[in-house]
């Protein structure tokens, strides 16, 4: 120990007679990923600021030491300057959105994830990632609008036009938590001590109208603060949602006032999830089930779509492909991509229909095939339902 100090004073000699600048040790920074959450479960529809206060007001929960900022550049900037952190793009899919296959290494609960023009240099929207469904989507807690554990498609901003490149970055505030620790087991479970969830487990399928009583035990080892039961859709968007303050050490879901909001009987057919979120004055803990078939029903299918093996310069063609579901449609996404996957053009047709027709559509009429020039393409629909997702790639498409 005195050589470590003698060491110490003879570098501090050393830098003031070479007149060179001595700095304070500045310590570390840590970040309470428990805290950070536990504030945003409990926030993130309370109506308080937009999305740049809440996220301030999660991340100085989780210890970091920010002002609130009104702005997502103030408040993006603030973290990064007293964590020392910058943003990492984050790789977004097809539909725009972040997944645990192409962001598992970089994006972790509790990451402040922004959205970002690279066009413009603006930032839209600032959101607090809450980990990922059992879907594999990254899911976050937001203000403006208000979201709980859901999904949010980064690539897409009502701010900008069409042409603009708008992707996101993640600030990994997770890698500065003394200890974390998350799912094994493919769900959304946050493992802590602490908290407790128990005999929690959904039907695989439930006829249409037909009423479940949910079930599981909640048990911790202080008084629980909150305990919030939800139905998750199959994009894992709040259908049903109900928040109760028991403040005891044990909270039972079935025939709770809980389990009498969540209602399985008012489902239309399709996929869902039985979500449970309980909150003590430490830790937080969640619990989402194995997906729900409701009347029983099928991904959305494609049929009629093909191709022309190549097509001339400026030649234009019409879009082919049908998507049918026995679940209510909820978008049709067609794409062209170029010979390294890369969308060059790309339109989404919001629809509640159970039937769509790619051809003289207007997302028919968004894909300029006369504006390619030569070389190797793709043509891709991607079809959304209640039910799940479908996607057909066709066989390359030689323009001359």
């Amino acid at each position: 120990m005195k050589k470590q100090k003698m060491a110490g004073m003879l570098l501090i000699m050393v830098l003031c007679l070479t007149g060179l600048p001595v700095s304070p040790v500045q310590a570390a920074v840590t970040y309470d990923v428990n805290g950070a959450l536990g504030y945003a479960a409990e926030h993130w529809n309370d109506g308080r600021g937009l999305c740049a206060e809440f996220v301030s007001r999660c991340v100085q929960a989780g210890g970091i030491d920010i002002p609130v900022k009104k702005g997502t550049k103030g408040c993006y900037d603030a973290i990064c300057d007293v964590t020392g952190l910058t943003g990492i793009d984050l790789r977004l899919n097809g539909n725009g959105y972040a997944t645990q296959d192409l962001n598992g290494d970089i994006l972790a609960a509790g990451d402040v994830v922004i959205q970002w023009c690279y066009t413009c240099n603006l930032r839209p929207h600032i959101l607090i990632c809450a980990g990922y469904n059992s879907s594999g989507n990254a899911i976050y807690y937001a203000h403006n609008a208000a979201k709980n554990r859901q999904t949010y498609r980064l690539s897409k901003s009502s701010l900008h036009k069409k042409n603009c490149n708008v992707g996101a970055k993640v600030i990994r505030l997770s890698t500065l938590a003394e200890s974390s620790s998350g799912s094994s087991n493919g769900n959304t479970s946050l493992e802590l001590s602490g908290i407790r969830i128990t005999g929690m487990n959904a039907p695989s399928t439930l006829k249409t109208g037909k009423s479940w009583t949910c079930n599981g035990v909640i048990t911790s080892d202080s008084p629980l603060e909150a305990v919030v039961g939800s139905i998750k859709d199959v994009e894992m968007n709040t259908v049903y949602t109900y928040t109760v303050h028991p403040y005891t050490t044990s909270y039972k879901m079935a025939n709770s006032v809980i389990d009498r909001h969540l209602y399985f009987n008012k489902l239309r057919p399709g996929i869902y999830y039985y979500d449970v979120f309980a909150v003590n004055k430490n830790n937080c803990l969640w619990e989402t089930s194995s997906p729900i078939n409701v009347g029983n029903v099928s991904k959305p299918f494609i049929t009629g779509a093909w191709t022309p093996d190549s097509l001339r310069v400026g030649q234009s063609w019409t879009c082919s492909g049908k998507v049918q579901s026995d679940a209510r449609l909820r978008r049709v996404t067609g794409e062209i991509l170029d010979c390294n996957g890369k969308a060059l053009f790309s339109y989404t047709e919001n629809t509640t229909a159970y039937s769509f027709t790619i051809a003289r559509s207007t997302l028919d009429h968004n894909l300029y095939f006369n504006w390619l020039g030569a070389g190797t393409y793709y043509y891709r629909i991607t079809a959304v339902s209640d039910a799940g997702t479908t996607q057909w790639t066709s066989k390359p498409i030689t323009v001359r």
